[in-house]
This record gives C-alpha cells, structure tokens and sequence, in this order.
C-alpha cells in the first residue's frame, strides 16, 4: 500500500509573483519614508483639538494603528498631524499647545493645559 505524499513546503510559485511583493513592499516603505521627509520640512504652531488612533494599510483587526493629532494651527488652518512613535501618540492631550520646527520629525507639546 502507497501512502499519500503531501508536498508541504513544495509548492512552485510563479516568480512574477514573488517579484510583485517584493515591488509592493518597497512602494509602501518608499511612501512612509517620503511622507516624514515631507513632515520634517513643515513648521508650524497651534493647539491640539483631537487626539485619536486609525487602523493602517488593510485596516483588519490585526492591522497595526497609527496615531494622530489633529491640530489648529494660529493661522486658523485644521490639520491631521501623523505621530509615528507610539511612545508619543498620548503625550498631548486636547488643549495643548504645540510647535512643529522645521527639520524635525514631531511637534513638540509647549505647555499643557
């Protein structure tokens, strides 16, 4: 009597596949690294109004979250200001005043309330 083979692991892929994830990959660390060079360039001061928390790219359950502040800047613009160390995402709370200097990566909390 032959027993059945089960192939674990032995699965060809297509080596297109393979090279589509890889490009994907390096798309969406591209995009991060380009969004905070582009967060670095920006000063600005205001006070925060919200802070809160969304789900990243795929946005499942599991998904990791990123942390936000929405700020009014003294020019009176509104704007979604994205924490990218998680040690900092609860380090303002709504009231506080913060200044964003060019150059750096996170606005820094100038007083509490």
């Amino acid at each position: 009597m032959r027993m059945p083979r089960l192939h674990f692991g032995r699965r060809r892929r297509n080596p297109a596949s393979a090279a589509l994830v890889i490009v994907f990959c390096l798309g969406y660390v591209g995009y991060d690294h380009l969004c905070q060079e582009w967060q670095k360039r920006q000063a600005w001061s205001g006070s925060v109004t919200r802070v809160y928390q969304e789900k990243g790219f795929l946005g499942g359950s599991k998904a990791p979250s990123h942390g936000y502040w929405e700020v009014r800047t003294t020019d009176g613009e509104e704007r979604s200001v994205r924490i990218w160390t998680r040690s900092l995402w609860n380090e303002a709370l709504p009231g506080d005043v913060v200044v964003k200097r060019e150059g750096e990566l996170h606005p820094l909390v100038i007083s509490n309330r």
